[in-house]
């Protein structure tokens, strides 16, 4: 028996490290960027019209859907910040009625002709 605790604990240490196997990673061919070099001559469509173009420098070529798929993402980011700074807006808005509220409330019980004794008022005229 401690023949076989000590072989499960030597396959938990050593065996599960061995099976763990990194994932390969395959980039489809829109997700690619390319590299065109310069001076090449590349065909293009532009509008329509099939011609040729070459590049004074080296120029990276990539699909259009990937620079959309970005663009979204950065929109969606960009968006949750906005959503976040208008709930934080309306937090601090909030702390501000309070305090407005509590400052008028304090203003009414210091300005209350009950709240001062007739000494003090007297006091405060002849100076």
């Amino acid at each position: 028996m401690a023949k076989c605790k000590i072989f499960l604990m030597a396959f938990l240490l050593c065996g599960c490290a061995l099976m763990v196997r990194v994932p390969e990673v395959v980039l489809l061919p829109e997700e690619r960027i390319f590299t065109v070099p310069a001076n090449q001559e590349i065909a293009v469509l532009l509008d329509g019209v099939p011609k040729t173009m070459t590049f004074p420098h080296d120029m990276k070529l990539v699909s259009a859907t990937t620079l959309v798929r970005q663009e979204e993402q950065l929109n969606q980011k960009v968006l949750k910040a906005v959503k976040a700074s208008e709930g934080k807006a309306k937090k601090m808005q909030v702390v501000l009625y309070v305090f407005m509220g509590l400052a008028a409330g304090l203003g009414i019980f210091f300005k209350a002709k009950k709240w001062f004794p007739k000494s003090l008022k007297l006091n405060a005229e002849i100076k």
